[in-house]
């Protein structure tokens, strides 16, 4: 009996051995039919492909393309045997498609699939999950014997192996995975091709930027930045106004080149949660309608997303995972104080969307009509071909609107500084003189301060933390104590008016033919 079954597994070794040979003689044959067709450098699997196929025959004559759809079908032929005469190695590599083992912190098995919106995610499992998956699905190996598919995929010594990584890594600077990290960038979903869509830089010049051309020329270097560049953090883009002049259609292009890593969110938790594994592919963020100024805390988060060079990636009961932060973020607010903005602060590069078409259906449609037919590709070939070579994305032209935010986004004392230089004194609202004095005691000037606060409904601060930043902002004030019909006071010897206001502009990193003698606008709008 134990002979019989020896001899019989025996013959069985010999008979896949030889139809193995003989399945290698048929690729043997079917690689010197492509060759002799003219196919040198191309790839047998190549005629798999049915793209390919059709292509090579409708432009060639009809007995080339005869021997070539003869290839393909035997190449159909091959594969099922190969599945037959293979099984491990076949189902091992038709799980290498969507699975891969990877190590973090621990191993994980790692599982590529669509997301809603059609575009290639993946999600982490355990080995125990992954194999509960697989349990009623089996096959029959080359020995006679039924294992299953989880099984022969995670022991599988010989090559093909399962796919395996020692880590997971976001380089937007590498095509596909290398030196052993998958990479989760994915690349753009269109192909460059020249042709300006002209209608989409009219919207961003006219209406985005309301005609600056300054502004435009900054907001166009700086999306071109994210595209030739997108491994460098620069700065962070605001967009004020009111809802329908033109916010989205300015943003979603940018997102339909970068598919997979274009994320818009609604909500401020959604940008700045420390499970934010949704944002593991993101390289462009539109936080659409998700701030407002107030949100001090939650901003010292989002100023780390603008800056750090690294972030983590986590998700609920799963590693972290820490990779290179790539995340470039526009903002979109009908809120008159979308963002606090510090008065040094160079993150952000605030404008004021034009409501010359707001709703502007018709408008909107022509935009859409031009990308739709070309313009897509037409943006990316710009973006990618923009000279940007002597573009600095952190030196940022004047914006009123970002002056008017940090304004808003100070304390008192600040305001009412600004208020007091732009008036050309001290005395804003109390009785007595409203010149600029060369010399005033600090307690006048605090006073004043008290006066303008209840007059404007602001917090007065404490007298010491408003003469810190009173020096900080007017640093060429000096301090003396000069001895007045007896009596010694503390005075500060102010510069001139020009020079309080170039030091308080340096301060806020504005220009002062910008923000002085031209600020009713900006006064309204805070």
């Amino acid at each position: 009996m134990a002979n019989s079954t020896t001899n019989h597994k025996n013959a069985r070794k010999k008979e896949l051995s030889e139809q193995r040979t003989q399945w290698r003689e048929n690729n043997e044959s079917l690689e010197k039919q492509k060759n002799e067709l003219g196919y040198t450098n191309i790839q047998l699997k190549s005629f798999s492909n049915e793209a390919f196929i059709a292509q090579e025959v409708a432009n060639t004559t009809q007995s080339k393309a005869s021997a070539i759809i003869e290839i393909h079908n035997q190449l159909k032929s091959q594969k099922e045997r190969y599945r037959l005469l293979w099984p491990e190695d076949y189902m091992v590599m038709e799980l290498n498609k969507k699975h891969a083992v990877v190590h973090i912190d621990q191993t994980y098995i790692l599982t590529e699939k669509e997301n809603a919106l059609g575009y290639k995610d993946f999600g982490l499992e355990s080995p125990a999950s992954f194999r509960a998956f697989y349990e009623d699905e089996a096959i029959r190996c080359s020995d006679g014997k039924m294992r299953s598919k989880a099984y022969i995929w995670l022991k599988k010594t010989t090559k093909p192996k399962r796919r395996k990584y020692t880590g997971i890594t976001f380089d937007p600077t590498v095509t596909g995975h290398a030196n052993n990290l998958y990479n989760i960038w994915k690349g753009f979903t269109r192909k460059p091709k020249q042709g300006s869509p002209i209608k989409y830089w009219a919207h961003v010049k006219d209406n985005i930027c309301s005609g600056n051309e300054e502004h435009y020329q900054h907001i166009r270097k700086w999306l071109a930045y994210i595209f030739q560049h997108p491994d460098e953090l620069t700065t962070a883009l605001v967009l004020c106004g009111s809802q329908g002049v033109g916010k989205n259609s300015f943003v979603d292009p940018l997102g339909e080149l970068l598919g997979p890593h274009y994320v818009s969110l609604s909500s401020l938790n959604e940008l700045v949660s420390n499970f934010n594994y949704h944002l593991k592919h993101a390289v462009l963020i539109h936080a659409n309608e998700a701030l407002w100024g107030g949100h001090k805390k939650e901003m010292g988060a989002m100023k780390s997303m603008i800056t750090d060079k690294t972030c983590i990636i986590e998700g609920k009961g799963k590693d972290r995972i820490s990779v290179k932060n790539f995340r470039h973020i526009i903002m979109s607010s009908n809120e008159n104080w979308p963002v606090h903005i510090d008065p040094d602060d160079r993150r952000f590069f605030v404008v004021r969307v034009s409501e010359t078409h707001k709703e502007d259906h018709v408008y909107f449609g022509l935009i859409q009509n031009e990308l739709d037919n070309g313009g897509y590709e037409g943006l990316l070939y710009d973006l990618l071909h923009e000279d940007i070579s002597n573009f600095n994305p952190r030196q940022l032209p004047h914006s009123n609107e970002s002056f008017s935010i940090k304004l808003r986004s100070a304390d008192s004392d600040i305001r009412y500084i600004y208020e007091a230089l732009n008036t050309g004194s001290f005395n804003i609202v109390s009785e007595g003189p409203t010149i600029w004095q060369s010399s005033l005691s600090l307690d006048d000037i605090y006073h004043y301060y008290r006066d303008w606060c209840n007059e404007s409904e602001e917090t007065a601060i404490k007298k010491n933390f408003f003469f810190a930043t009173f020096k900080k902002r007017i640093p060429s004030v000096q301090k003396h104590r000069p001895s007045v019909d007896g009596s010694r006071k503390y005075m500060y010897q102010l510069p001139s008016l020009e020079q309080a206001r170039a030091d308080f502009c340096k301060a806020f990193k504005a220009d002062p033919a910008h923000i002085f003698n031209s600020q009713k606008g900006i006064n309204e709008s805070l």
